[in-house]
């Protein structure tokens, strides 16, 4: 975990040289290295979050590790904003380039090696062997729990602010949404986190979906009210990134220590491909009628419920399986 953290955070140094460089070949090539390697740091601090964690505050610490993006983007925005407005994309590079340096080593040199270091030590054929997880019910379940929802978040990143904007709201209103949203959702990580760890993370997870069909229905119903748009964009948002939360204490009780990279790997690929087929259709849903992508994400919310029941079934059939064969 420790090895794939520090390559992977080279990665952010690396996309911040796109600030230093005229030429479009050389801009894309830097996007496409440093966003390969910030996989590859997303992927490695999951997997070294449910390391480490204590199982019994999973919930809060995987909280407390998503503030990095959202709260960070809260605190670091005004700041980025300051440094172009007083001196030039050069120096937000420097800072950038520095910060990325400091967190590798950070660490390389202090952050203590996965506690389950000396005793997961997977081979090259665990290392690369995707298709034992890839065909696993319960990991499709998992990957189908993470696709579902992103379409409904990437369609909110696109279509809020056009329909906030084809509302009336102006330029502040729009960037004032744009910083409620991150503060919000960072609240709600922190509530959620804490409901996964003091009741049930199943529990919660159903909760927030609920909270995001909620979302969905006003959007779909009241999109021509500029607070209406304001209010449940805010909801939508947090409630998205409460299920981000959610994801490493429903991973850790489906799986086991060796295998969570992999899994982390093939669902954060549902992940990916949600957030482009999900600005894909909800465009083309939006430029037929405001409501149709919230239509549609009601839809898919409905197949979410389904999963989340065989979801919470496999993991308890599972875990009576494992109780029953060490007696």
């Amino acid at each position: 975990r420790k090895q794939t953290l520090i390559l992977g955070s080279l990665g952010f140094g690396i996309a911040s040289c796109v600030f230093l460089v005229n030429s479009a070949w050389g801009i894309a090539l830097l996007w496409v290295a440093g966003g390969f390697l910030i996989g590859l740091y997303v992927l490695g601090s999951e997997s070294y979050l449910m390391d480490a964690a204590a199982p019994q505050f999973l919930g809060l610490t995987s909280a407390l590790f998503n503030w990095g993006y959202t709260l960070g983007g809260v605190l670091s925005s005004p700041l980025a904003g300051l440094l172009l407005e007083r001196w030039d994309y050069g120096l937000l590079a420097a800072v950038l380039i520095a910060s990325a340096l400091l967190t590798s080593g950070w660490i390389s040199f202090i952050l203590p090696p996965s506690p389950l270091a000396q005793v997961v030590r997977p081979g090259w054929r665990e290392l690369f062997g995707y298709r034992p997880v890839a065909g696993r019910p319960l990991i499709l379940l998992l990957a189908g729990l993470r696709f579902l929802p992103t379409l409904y978040y990437a369609m909110l990143l696109l279509l809020i602010p056009l329909l906030l904007n084809n509302n009336g709201a102006s330029k502040t209103v729009i960037a004032l949404y744009a910083t409620a949203s991150w503060s919000a959702a960072s609240l709600a990580q922190l509530a959620v986190g804490y409901a996964a760890d003091k009741w049930s993370v199943n529990g919660t997870t159903a909760l927030t979906f609920a909270v995001s069909l909620g979302s969905m229905i006003v959007l779909a119903l009241g999109n021509g009210q500029l607070w209406v748009i304001f209010a449940a964009g805010l909801v939508g948002i947090a409630a998205a990134w409460s299920l981000s939360t959610l994801l490493p204490p429903l991973v850790a009780q489906a799986t086991a220590p060796a295998e969570r990279g992999r899994t982390l790997g093939f669902i954060h690929l549902f992940w990916n491909l949600a957030m482009i087929l999900g600005a894909l259709l909800g465009g083309r849903l939006f430029s037929r009628s405001a409501s149709l992508p919230f239509v549609a994400a009601i839809t898919t919310n409905v197949i979410v419920w389904l999963l989340l029941f065989l979801f919470v079934r496999a993991v308890r059939h599972s875990s009576a399986a494992g109780s029953a064969g060490h007696e």
